[in-house]
């Protein structure tokens, strides 16, 4: 309808309003009589409810991570390869059945699952098999993360299993620490959920809670502003000369502590002076890496001095796309161990990337070796533009700026990645400034090894080294996920041999702590020179 006022000559300033009236179907939601230990196993007993059920249809069950949907695909196959084997096992020894086995037999044909996983990290291929119809006489079941609440439709969903959690991003202002955790959805989340079930036909939903657990959650989710780490967005103002973030006009405000975390980390990086401001050399030139986290733009800037501008971008640009090995258990974890050094997972990347331009940059190679193809094209993308980044931040610095004072633009036209007459000692000599590069951005999510500790299975426990928003010691138990190439499956192994010090990029939380998956060794001199100020105890090191 148009705006109130408005004429043919003369628009009102009014915006018109228009209304499309959709047509979803009905949705008959159930809820649990009891509250669930274990929503995986729970999702699972659902889906075993509704495969015994009349009520045609295909299944989508969300779950909150690759892992559980993994997991959850594999136990489906596993159940009907055995029920398979015992349906072998029976038929021994008889030449004829009667017709009610037959019948019987045919019914449960029906009702077989075709199990598929739905999540971000899943190959394109991957991602289009929940699109397909599945094999005559068997029923669809998608295992998905929230990425099918609202991204997409799936034909034939009739049936929608909710766990009633998700994965999502948030910040510890106090441990000064981001990690992906699992937290209950809201009442609109699972409202979007439910009607997955009633696109194409009358549905059903299964919220894995009580009634009571249902009405209390919130109505919302809480905006991502006020549970992420705001220091590349704090960077960004300051950038653009707002200086009083207090005062600052925000849609959603933050927790002023969130932004006196940003603040201090900003100023550990060097980015801010003691005025709070942006420091002339180091605080303008972050705010030109405008896409990358601010903790990399600093490595990138400390990799100049050290003349490893292409291997520092190269590992930016590789953690700034996030999902570069593809999944697929065992076999990804074997074909990772081809490309692992003991220098950590950050300088495996630097082996990835070099594999991938040998080849010609060959999707075939990387399906072949579980990596994302479409990952490192995206890294390419922001690996050049932050190299042009440089460059032209080089050309307009002044001869005495100390931030690139170590060498010319000379050393930006060599790729030294593919270089074959250098000597193995100065390939050592690059990796080992590019590490030292990487730890002067890093440094603020160190950790130390706690020789006297480990967790039940025998891995080595890390604590955070920084001090916490309240003064005290660092706090957090950090343990090094399997899918790391500094972990290790030898329980044995003495925790002497393992790195005495690290720095993480990822981390998640779980149910025994903190888990990281991309783990740098590091000196720990390495961080005294960093921003040993941070941490308060600048005697340990």
């Amino acid at each position: 309808m148009p705006g109130e006022g408005a004429t043919a000559d003369r628009p009102s300033g009014t915006p018109a309003i228009l209304s499309v009236q959709g047509r979803p179907h009905s949705v008959q939601v159930s809820y649990l009589k009891e509250p669930c230990q274990e929503y995986v196993r729970a999702a699972l007993e659902a889906v075993e409810d509704i495969r015994r059920s009349d009520v045609p249809g295909d299944i989508l069950v969300f779950l909150t991570s690759q892992e559980e949907c993994e997991r959850a695909v594999d136990w489906i196959k596993t159940q009907d390869q055995h029920e398979d084997a015992d349906r072998d096992g029976r038929r021994t020894g008889r030449d004829r059945r009667d017709r009610r086995d037959q019948r019987e037999q045919r019914e449960h044909r029906h009702q077989r699952l075709h199990a598929v996983a739905l999540y971000a990290g899943l190959p394109t291929k991957h991602q289009l098999a929940v699109f397909e119809a599945p094999p005559r006489g068997q029923r669809k079941v998608v295992f998905a993360t929230n990425i099918a609440e609202t991204s997409l439709t799936i034909d034939g969903i009739v049936h929608v299993v909710d766990c009633m959690f998700a994965r999502q991003r948030a910040f510890d202002p106090i441990a000064g620490l981001e990690t992906s955790c699992v937290a209950p959805v809201s009442k609109a989340s699972a409202t979007q959920r439910s009607g997955r079930a009633g696109r194409v036909r009358p549905g059903f939903a299964f919220r894995l809670c009580t009634k009571a657990a249902y009405d209390a959650l919130g109505d919302a989710d809480v905006p991502e502003i006020q549970r992420s780490d705001l220091t590349q967005t704090v960077l960004r103002l300051k950038g653009l000369g707002i200086d009083n973030l207090l005062q600052f006009a925000w849609m959603a405000p933050p927790p002023s502590e969130m932004l006196v975390r940003s603040l201090e980390s900003l100023y550990a990086l060097g980015a801010l002076g003691d005025d709070a401001r942006l420091t002339d050399s180091v605080g303008r030139y972050m705010t030109e890496f405008v896409e990358i986290d601010p903790r990399l733009a600093r490595c990138v800037l400390a990799a100049w001095n050290l003349n490893c501008v292409y291997e520092v971008v190269t590992i930016a640009s590789m953690l700034h796309v996030r999902h570069v090995w593809s999944p697929g258990g065992k076999k990804s974890r074997e074909a990772r161990s081809q490309f692992a050094v003991k220098e950590g997972d950050l300088v495996t990347y630097l082996n990835v990337w070099r594999g991938w331009e040998q080849n010609r940059r060959s999707p075939k190679w990387a399906y072949k070796n579980y990596i994302w193809h479409k990952s490192l094209c995206r890294a390419q993308e922001i690996r050049n533009e932050m190299l042009q980044t440089v460059a032209r931040l080089k050309r307009q610095s002044p001869p005495d700026d100390p931030v690139f004072s170590g060498c010319s633009l000379d050393c930006l036209r060599d790729n030294v990645l593919l270089r074959k007459d250098l000597a193995s000692a100065e390939v050592e000599e690059r990796i080992a400034n590019a590490r030292r590069a990487l730890a002067a951005g890093l440094f603020l999510d160190a950790a130390e090894l706690e020789t006297s500790r480990t967790t039940t299975q025998g891995q080595p426990i890390y604590r955070l080294l920084r001090e916490r928003g309240d003064g005290t010691g660092g706090d957090g138990d950090i343990t090094i996920h399997r899918d790391s190439v500094v972990f290790s499956d030898d329980a044995d192994r003495p925790t002497a041999q393992q790195p005495a010090t690290i720095c993480f990029y990822d981390a998640q939380q779980t149910e025994t702590g903190i888990e990281t998956r991309l783990v740098h060794p590091v000196e720990a001199s390495w961080l005294a020179d960093s921003g040993y100020f941070h941490f308060g105890r600048r005697e340990r090191f």
